[in-house]
């Protein structure tokens, strides 16, 4: 085998016709592209090792400024990486093994070698070197060391790695058996694992550990005993490696399988429970128009309201737990904001007669009517600031103001400003109030609800970078506030915004007697609810109910439908598998509106999924007003 790569041998030789004959040897051997360069003191070598790599040293023991063993481990301690093979006299071959167990590489007798075995010990030696090196680069790069352990004399070895893995430059200093057995010290997990294996024969295991400058790291170690034929423990051998990333990586992991299945778990219990709230406020509904007495009117309010209230809670829960996971998504579609504005007016003044307050909005006229952004989240925002200010202002007012903010971009910077004559907020809980689950106590009284109203606030207006505050003085009011960019929308949003005000509703065309409508869902309650709703609008509709998707499937085998009302979540097969068949599997009309029925129709709307599954629209459950018979009449029309 030949060295056919450049090879620079440093030879520290004081004796001119040993070194002559060194280079002579070398030129005769197979060893090519070798340059030697002669040092003739230990000083000088050291000084050449300095400047320059070499692949090998050739190292006299006897030089003028250094004589015997001294000479190598100077050599040794100063550079413990390099690649070094003594050169002795006949009289000093016991030392010569005595280096190669310090650390030389091997050792050659001066007069005894010839080119040939001069050759084959300079590529043996270097051939050696790039294995080790190949090795220590491996195991940096993996993170793992390894060591030997000799418990006669207490000896360590170790590779560089186990050194950085415990935060030391390698080889800068050698661990000594006094470092392990200090109890304080961070090495002493070595020690405590030498006991184990001495015990057990082996040991593997995983610990926190920290570096020299107190760095936590995460380390999987295993060892092993090897024993003389004695029985008695000759070493133990001993990998280690940190696993810091890998522990990080299985910590992120669970948090994610944990995130995703509380997400799921409050999938599954907000659909539980709204199922039975939204029966309750669906059938509250259906008492207003009958001839009830005053007392029982008053209890079907309350009924409502209440049921009203703990819906809000169940959707408090779910819109916190969204924006904590990161799930949301901001819509940047164009709306009328000035409509936006006349309809939370109505929604809170509606409420307002039962305290007696009176409630006022002020709007800057220089606020374009179209704007373009989350039409939905700026709403909830208000909804929920409004609705703060009335749980905690018993009489006098609340004031919403919009003013505008100077904006450098082609859009709008608006402030929002809801103030109250409240009870106020004290001074030491203005920073927390903005926190999740933060609630107000004054006199001794605890006021209802979640906390997360003005937690989710927060979220909703940071998240689309905006700020939001509150000014507040105790016995007062309080004032909240927020700004929000909005883009300015000169077309589009006129046009349908325009069409949705002015337009009548146009449920009442396709109140005909050859109507026939299928209704999927699977509770009971709902069920008649949305029978009850549907057929005191539409007097002559052909309603037929089933109970989950496989059912619905069968009616349209056995019958024609004008239009499918679909819940989402049911046994045996949901509304998405449902639709997703009946678009993709059954010879069903291409025009067969679909709507689908969910008590989370805002936020699956938003993202638009639905249409990916075959709807053609989403209705909110309970329904509201009109808007059932508007998006029935929309796409019956439209066929």
């Amino acid at each position: 085998m030949r060295i056919e790569s450049f090879n620079k041998v440093l030879l520290i030789e004081d004796n001119p016709g040993d070194a002559r004959l060194v280079e002579l040897l070398l030129k005769e051997s197979d060893l090519l592209e070798c340059e030697i360069i002669n040092k003739t003191t230990l000083k000088e070598g050291i000084l050449a090792i300095e400047q320059e790599d070499f692949d090998v040293i050739l190292l006299d023991l006897s030089l003028p400024d250094s004589r015997g063993f001294p000479t190598l481990e100077k050599l040794v301690n100063r550079f413990p990486d390099q690649n070094i093979i003594v050169l002795t006299g006949f009289s000093d071959k016991k030392m010569g093994l005595n280096a190669v167990r310090a650390g030389a590489q091997d050792y050659l007798v001066k007069g005894a070698f010839d080119a040939n075995s001069l050759a084959k010990s300079l590529r043996y030696s270097i051939e050696r070197s790039k294995v080790i090196k190949r090795l220590e680069e491996a195991q940096r790069l993996a993170h793992i060391g390894n060591w030997e352990f000799y418990p006669s004399n207490k000896e360590f070895v170790a590779s560089d790695e186990v050194y950085r893995i415990f935060g030391y430059p390698p080889r800068e200093n050698t661990f000594i058996y006094e470092h392990f057995a200090n109890p304080n010290s961070h090495l002493n997990i070595i020690h405590q694992v030498h006991e184990d294996t001495l015990s057990n024969g082996n040991y593997q295991g995983e610990h926190e550990v920290l570096q020299r400058d107190g760095e936590q790291l995460y380390v999987s170690i295993q060892t092993k005993v090897s024993k003389d034929n004695k029985g008695q423990a000759r070493s133990i051998s001993g990998i280690i490696q940190d696993i810091t990333e890998k522990k990080k990586a299985d910590e992120i992991r669970k948090m994610q399988e944990s995130d995703k299945m509380k997400r799921e778990f409050l999938a599954r219990i907000s659909h539980d429970m709204r199922t039975p709230m939204t029966a309750v406020i669906g059938f509250s509904s259906l008492f207003p128009e009958m001839n009830l007495n005053e007392e029982q009117k008053g209890y079907i309010k309350s009924i409502k309201q209440t049921s009203e209230d703990l819906l809000g809670i169940i959707n408090d829960i779910l819109d916190f737990s969204m924006l904590e996971s990161g799930d949301i998504k901001f819509a940047k579609e164009p709306f009328d904001f000035h409509e936006l504005m006349a309809n939370l007016f109505n929604v809170v003044y509606y409420r307002l007669p039962e305290k007696r307050l009176e409630f006022e909005t002020s709007i800057n006229e220089n606020i374009p009517r179209y704007l373009i952004g989350d039409r939905t989240r700026l709403n909830q925002i208000l909804i929920n600031l409004t609705g703060n200010a009335a749980k905690f202002t018993e009489q006098g007012s609340i004031k919403i103001s919009v003013d505008l903010l100077p904006s450098s971009d082609n859009g709008v910077h608006l402030k929002f400003s809801v103030a109250d004559t409240g009870i106020g907020i004290p001074a030491d809980k203005l920073d927390s109030i903005f926190g999740a689950f933060a609630r107000v106590e004054t006199k001794g009284m605890l006021f209802e609800g979640t906390g997360l109203g003005l937690s989710i606030v927060k979220h909703l207006v940071e998240k689309q970078g905006g700020k939001v505050g509150v000014e507040s003085e105790l016995g007062v009011g309080s004032t909240f506030y927020f700004d929000l960019k909005f883009k300015v929308d000169d077309v589009s949003a006129r046009a349908s915004s325009i069409e949705s005000i002015d337009a009548p509703p146009r449920f009442l065309d396709i109140d005909r007697k050859d109507l026939s409508v299928l209704l999927v869902e699977d509770n009971n309650l709902i069920q008649i609810v949305a029978k009850r709703y549907i057929q005191k609008h539409l007097s002559e509709v052909q309603l037929n109910v089933v109970e989950n998707g496989e059912e619905a499937i069968k009616a349209l085998r056995q019958n024609e439908y004008d239009i499918v009302l679909m819940d989402l979540q049911m046994p045996v097969m949901n509304g998405y598998e449902a639709t997703a068949y009946i678009r993709t599997q059954m010879d069903v009309r291409d025009d067969l509106p679909i709507l689908a029925v969910t008590a989370d129709a805002p936020a699956i709307e938003k993202d638009k999924s639905f249409l990916e599954h075959g709807f053609n629209d989403v209705v909110s459950k309970p329904f509201k007003g009109y808007e059932l018979f508007e998006k029935m009449s929309l796409h019956l029309l439209k066929k």
